[in-house]
C-alpha cells in the first residue's frame, strides 16, 4: 500500500490553480493544465481547472486493480470529455485548441510500482528522476523565441507571445509534434510506463513541473513548499508564475 505522507498544490498567477494533485487507496496522481490559448473557456464554456478536476474525480470512482492504469485514465478522459461532446471524431487541431494536459499516474499492486506518465511532470524515486522528455525541445525552442524577442524589444509583447505558443500548441499529438494529454482519450497511447519492486524504494514523489523547476532536493518538502509559495515573481519571458504541485509517499 501507499502512505501519503505530504501534498500540497500552490496556485501561479492565474486565476485558477490548473494543477490537481490527489490519492485514492493504492493510487496517486497529478495532473498539470496547460494554459488556455485559444479562449475554450468562453467557446465551450468549460475551463481547463474544471476538465482537469473533473477527471481527477472520475480516477477516483474507477481506480480498479483488475485494470491497467492505462485503460482507467482512458475511461476517465472518455467520460468527461463525452460531457461536453457527443465523439471523439474531430481532428488533432481541434483538440489542441482545448484543454491540454501532462500526467503523472501511478500505483502499488502486487508489491510493484506502476506509473504513466505523459507530458513534463516527474516522477522521483530515492533520488533518480523519471520523467516524458519529448516536449523538452519545443519548450526549449519557445524560450529561445521569447529570449530573442526580448532580446530585440527589451520586452515580450502579449501578442507575440500569445503567437509563439500558439504555434507550439497546434503541434500537439501531431506528426512531428509533441506527444500531450488531451481531451482524445487515445492521446492515452503515446503515455510512458514503468514498473519496479517497491522492496528496495523507501519513498517517491511527484512533481509538476511548476514544482520541479524551484525543487531543491537538499531541502524538505515543506522548506521548498514555502518558498514558492512566498515567491511572487512573474516570469518576464512566459508572463506568468506557473502553478506547482507535489506528492510524497512511502511505501507500507
Amino acid at each position: 500500500m501507499i502512505k501519503v505522507k505530504y501534498v500540497d498544490s500552490i496556485k501561479g498567477s492565474s486565476k485558477e490553480n490548473e494543477d490537481v494533485v490527489s490519492f485514492y487507496n493504492n493510487y496517486c496522481w497529478i495532473i498539470d493544465g496547460a494554459t488556455d490559448l485559444f479562449d475554450a473557456s468562453k467557446q465551450n464554456g468549460f475551463s481547463v481547472f474544471t476538465f482537469v478536476n473533473e477527471v481527477s474525480s472520475e480516477l477516483c470512482l474507477l481506480c480498479n486493480d483488475k485494470k491497467s492504469l492505462d485503460d482507467i485514465i482512458f475511461q476517465a478522459i472518455s467520460n468527461v470529455t463525452l460531457k461536453y461532446f457527443s465523439s471523439f471524431d474531430f481532428p488533432e487541431d481541434y483538440f489542441a485548441k482545448l484543454p491540454t494536459f501532462s500526467f503523472i499516474f501511478c500505483r502499488e499492486i502486487d508489491n510493484n510500482f506502476e506509473y504513466l506518465m505523459l507530458g513534463d511532470c516527474f516522477l522521483i524515486i530515492d533520488g533518480k528522476i523519471i520523467t516524458d522528455k519529448r516536449i523538452s525541445e519545443f519548450s526549449k525552442k519557445n524560450r529561445l523565441k521569447l529570449e530573442e524577442s526580448m532580446l530585440k524589444n527589451k520586452e515580450i509583447n502579449e501578442n507575440a507571445r500569445l503567437r509563439i505558443f500558439r504555434e507550439t500548441r497546434l503541434k500537439a499529438n501531431k506528426i512531428g509534434g509533441y506527444p500531450i494529454g488531451s481531451m482524445n482519450p487515445n492521446c492515452i497511447k503515446s503515455a510512458l510506463k514503468g514498473r519496479f519492486s517497491v522492496e528496495n524504494v523507501s519513498r517517491f514523489i511527484l512533481m509538476s513541473d511548476g514544482y520541479y523547476n524551484f525543487y531543491d532536493p537538499l531541502k524538505s518538502l515543506v522548506e521548498n513548499s514555502m518558498k514558492i509559495r512566498s515567491n511572487y515573481r512573474i516570469d518576464k519571458l512566459y508572463g506568468k508564475k506557473d502553478d506547482a504541485s507535489v506528492l510524497e509517499g512511502i511505501f507500507i
